[in-house]
């Protein structure tokens, strides 16, 4: 079994590698350009028995610290009665043992009925990948589902043999998930990997919802929690050994919202924060109340609206303070999320006299 889970590969035109690539280099990928060309044309007709025309193709490269490395792949976009897909081939020798994406709509309903058949929800998006190209930064064209195995409806399993799939699927104010147990996921989707989401009523008031995030997501611990406001559940699993149910329950305080990890219900208080050092005095200022927090172990995530804040929270950083060991009082405000209407960190408030604030940068 191989499972590619966000392979990295900078695709590069030859025209953008001319002042960091060798004459001899470029000739070579111009020939394996040439003939992966080739055979892209030769693996479709003989997967499909149809012709395919070429819209655009690209070598694979590999960033690499002193230049890229050239795999002697390419990405070959084509064109068949109306539909668009990319191959993925070797261009060093004539062959025909390519992958392809051409059939990505027909496997990703063949997810979809499966999760009907679970939940009895028609799910609003469902997208999947199981080769991570980047082109643009958060585009969903850097994510690809190419398969050499030809998908007759039937056989999930088989392409699962070949390559593993990750794949996110979510719903707007729909019903209850929790169906999706553990059980049910690994019996389902075996070794591959999926993340479903079931988003509540506030989606509809911000622009927030991205689908290279949602799956992305499955490799970032933290989306459930950055966009915690906007999650009424959420079910992750992976590769028949990592599964996770996520249902926050949000409190509130004053001007915040928060979530605790383990959905203890937790007390804050509002009090006068110490005057900022002349190290953040001559740069910020305090733009909200500040909030203290029993001392513990115990992860929390704090939400401000940005429609709150000044400027709607532009140069706004949730900030952390407690005493050191030294007796000094330390400042942090790394780790800060923009999350549609909201900014939001994570805290452990395991320091001694530990509380939070937002300050904003007067500059």
């Amino acid at each position: 079994m191989k499972c590619i889970s966000f392979i990295m590969a900078a695709v590069l035109f030859s025209v953008m590698l001319t002042g960091c690539v060798s004459r001899e280099q470029r000739e070579e990928n111009r020939k394996n350009l040439l003939q992966a060309e080739k055979n892209a044309v030769s693996y479709i007709e003989e997967k499909y028995s149809f012709t395919a025309d070429i819209t655009n193709s690209e070598v694979e490269s590999e960033g690499g610290l002193f230049g890229p490395t050239f795999t002697g792949y390419a990405f070959i976009d084509m064109e068949y009665n109306g539909s668009e897909f990319t191959v993925y081939i070797d261009g060093r020798t004539q062959n025909i043992d390519g992958k392809d994406d051409y059939q990505e709509e027909e496997i990703k309903s063949a997810i979809e009925d499966k999760l009907y058949e679970i939940t009895k929800i028609n799910f609003d998006n469902i997208s999947m990948q199981n080769y991570y190209n980047e082109i643009k930064y958060e585009d969903m064209d850097n994510f690809h589902l190419f398969y050499n195995t030809y998908f007759n409806g039937d056989n999930l399993d088989e392409l699962s043999d070949e390559s593993c799939f990750y794949f996110a699927a979510s719903c707007f104010d729909c019903e209850d998930i929790s169906v999706l147990d553990e059980e049910t996921m690994q019996n389902t989707f075996g070794k591959n990997a999926g993340a479903i989401y079931s988003y509540n009523k506030s989606y509809k008031d911000s622009d927030w919802y991205s689908k290279y995030k949602e799956l992305a997501s499955i490799n970032d611990s933290n989306y459930e929690y950055k966009y915690g406001m906007y999650i009424s559940e959420a079910v992750k699993y992976k590769h028949n050994s990592d599964y996770t149910y996520f249902k926050p329950i949000v409190q509130s305080y004053g001007d915040i919202s928060y979530i605790t990890e383990s959905n203890n219900i937790i007390t804050l208080n509002e009090i006068t924060p110490e005057a900022l050092p002349e190290s953040l005095n001559d740069k910020y200022i305090i733009d909200s109340k500040a909030y203290s927090l029993p001392q513990s172990d115990e992860k929390i995530w704090v939400y401000f609206n940005k429609n709150n804040l000044p400027e709607k929270g532009k140069h706004s950083r949730i900030t952390t303070s407690w005493i050191s060991k030294n007796d000094n009082r330390d400042y942090s405000s790394t780790l800060n999320f923009e999350a549609g209407d909201y900014i939001t960190r994570q805290l452990t408030p395991k320091n001694d006299d530990y509380y939070f604030m937002v300050i904003q940068n007067e500059n």
